[in-house]
């Protein structure tokens, strides 16, 4: 297996057992997606194949449609019809839009798929 598909694999698995609830007692972000319905992704305009706008100017991409697979196992766990917000962000801005909680996490790469794993991490810490 390949350094990226590797990468990839544990990023789709962080992502699903991210998603898992229980019936612990919810806080930070998960609370605050169920109370206000709506999750903010933050996604790059400018990483094809990853993320970019569509020809109806919603994002599309690899990344955008993991984020939104994500997206509908949150809603299934919940319970709730959950709305996305989709907000563009630039590499210059990405985490201090994750850390001013703008946005919850960001569909797009993030540097070599090493550090995707790390940088993945640092979002959802600072959500």
């Amino acid at each position: 297996m390949t350094d990226s598909k590797l990468a990839l694999s544990m990023l789709v698995a962080a992502l699903i057992a991210g998603c898992s609830v229980s019936g612990q007692v919810m806080d930070g972000t998960l609370d605050h997606i169920k109370t206000s319905g709506t999750l903010n992704l933050g996604y790059r305009e400018s990483a094809p194949p990853f993320s970019f706008p569509g020809p109806d100017k919603r994002p599309v991409g690899y990344s955008v449609d993991l984020c939104t697979h994500v997206a509908g196992a949150i809603q299934k766990q919940l319970g709730i019809n959950l709305k996305l917000n989709w907000v563009p962000v630039t590499a210059e801005n990405r985490l201090d839009m994750v850390a001013q909680g703008k946005v919850r996490t960001i569909a797009a790469p993030d540097g070599t798929p090493q550090l995707q794993k790390v940088n993945f991490i640092k979002y959802e810490l600072a959500a």
